[in-house]
This record gives structure tokens, C-alpha cells and sequence, in this order.
């Protein structure tokens, strides 16, 4: 369970994904979301060096292009979601299905995202009024603007149509 949720976090926050691409929501079937199918590890030299995720369902995809997510394995990184889904896949297994999901394939779910969320930040004494599962794209957002992306680039890896992500820029 935790290399599940760790993975989901990091992925979440590296690459900016709305929560609704990584867990169902009620009314949505398993296959919205991304699917084991759609995570590759790049190599080079024999070594894997980057994970790319190929999203189709996504808001803001009117010509129905899939979109590449890429992370790449970084050692300066304290949290990788490289090293996270590297450790979360040998868990899981390559059986097709949701890429996140329960020991019998089953698709986490928004609620249960949310739940495990706010047991983690209760359990490191946080307030857990201040931190949603948005938060991860937020925070996403605003450690490229550190890093020194562009607005471009940003509106880019987030899949936004326009210039509302600056709302989110602290």
C-alpha cells in the first residue's frame, strides 16, 4: 500500500496530473484512467533512465492526441517518481489494468485517494484543510516555475488550454 500511494503522490505532483487521470471517480469506468499499458521505462544502455506515460483521456483533448508525460530518473531527486513506480511496478505486477490499483487489479478511486491523503497528512500532524488532491497539481505547477519553466512550457506538461494555471503560482 505504500509504494502504491507513494508512487501516485509523486507521479501526481512530476507530472501535473489531475486526479481524475490517475483514480476513478464514481461514474467513470477503470479505463479512463491510465492504464498499466500506457507506462514505458526508456533504457539507455541497458539502463532504465526515464518513464514515459502516454495519456488520451485528459480535459482539454479535443483531437483526441495522446499526450507523453515524461519523468526522468534523477538521483539529485529526494522523492522520485522515477525510483517510486520502479518500486511500485515489482508490487504490482505487469498484469493489464488500471496502473494504479489493488492487489486484485481494482482501480483506486478519487474518495480513496483522498482518504489515504488525509490519513497521511493527520499522521504528520499537518492540516489537512490546507491540502487536497489538487494540491499535487498545484504544487507541480509551481516547482517548474522554480525550476525555471516558461509559461509556455508549464501550460504544456499540464495539459491547460490556457493561462489559468497562474492562479495556482505562489
Amino acid at each position: 500500500m505504500r509504494s502504491l500511494f507513494s508512487a501516485m503522490y509523486l507521479v501526481a505532483f512530476y507530472g501535473l496530473f489531475r486526479i481524475g487521470e490517475l483514480a476513478i471517480k464514481s461514474t467513470r469506468v477503470a479505463s479512463s484512467v491510465v492504464q498499466f499499458n500506457d507506462l514505458t521505462f526508456l533504457s539507455r544502455k541497458g539502463h532504465p533512465h526515464m518513464v514515459k506515460i502516454t495519456i488520451s483521456v485528459y480535459k482539454h483533448n479535443s483531437n483526441n492526441r495522446p499526450f507523453d508525460i515524461l519523468l526522468a530518473a534523477k538521483e539529485s531527486q529526494p522523492y522520485s517518481p522515477f525510483a517510486a513506480l520502479i518500486q511500485y511496478c515489482k508490487v504490482r505486477g505487469d498484469r493489464p489494468g488500471p496502473l494504479f490499483c489493488h492487489a486484485d487489479y481494482s482501480p483506486i478511486s478519487v474518495y480513496q485517494f483522498n482518504s489515504e491523503l488525509q490519513r497521511c497528512l493527520t499522521y504528520c500532524g499537518l492540516d489537512i484543510s490546507r491540502c487536497k488532491s489538487h494540491s499535487f497539481r498545484i504544487g507541480g505547477a509551481c516547482h517548474a516555475t522554480d525550476k525555471g519553466y516558461t509559461d509556455a512550457q508549464i501550460r504544456a506538461l499540464g495539459r491547460w488550454k490556457s493561462d489559468a494555471f497562474k492562479v495556482y503560482l505562489r
